[in-house]
């Protein structure tokens, strides 16, 4: 299925039009972390595929990715399990023109959403911007409860000793044997 499809998905990512408050398209560079999850398909091909595309995207340099979590769903529990990864960077994009990109990418590999919190091809999530705090109707960083997930924290705290720390008895995250490199 995945190589029917591969030819209208293999093109490069195009710029989105800015959105939001944001009007200029680039800010100092800061450090931008991105979640990564997939629960529906080839979960391990969606997410290589989503970082090859970040990969792709002007003004981010990634410079680590985490290794690939299993971990069971949050909120909406009627849904298979996810694969979960942690994508580090330095970035120099406003922050809704990054979310633009991320949104793109989901859109490209067929991302759907029709259940709060549901089943999906890919996830992308600003995590945290270079320490910024926004909120917007399209955007809050950082985001919203991060702290409290450990399919972000414990991938996050493996390719960055900044980041939080969590008491990980308290949670069941599995790393999975898959690399996205």
């Amino acid at each position: 299925m995945h190589r029917q499809i591969e030819p209208l998905i293999e093109r490069s990512v195009v710029s989105p039009p800015c959105c939001g408050a944001d009007t200029a398209t680039s800010v100092s560079s800061g450090k931008v972390v991105l979640s990564l999850g997939s629960n529906q398909g080839d979960s391990i091909w969606y997410l290589r595929r989503a970082l090859r595309w970040l990969r792709e995207i002007p003004r981010l340099e990634i410079t680590a990715v985490s290794s690939v979590y299993c971990t069971a769903p949050v909120d909406y529990l009627a849904q298979p399990d996810f694969l979960n990864a942690v994508v580090i960077g330095n970035c120099s994009l406003v922050p809704h023109t990054l979310l633009a990109f991320t949104q793109a990418i989901e859109q490209r590999l067929g991302r759907v959403r029709t259940i709060a919190k549901g089943p999906r091809t890919i996830d992308i999530d600003i995590i945290d911007y270079g320490g910024r705090r926004l909120r917007s109707p399209e955007l809050t960083i950082p985001h919203p409860r991060s702290h409290q997930r450990a399919f972000v924290l414990i991938p996050w705290a493996e390719v960055d000793s900044s980041a939080p720390q969590i008491a990980v008895s308290d949670f069941v995250v599995v790393r999975s044997d898959f690399s996205l490199n």
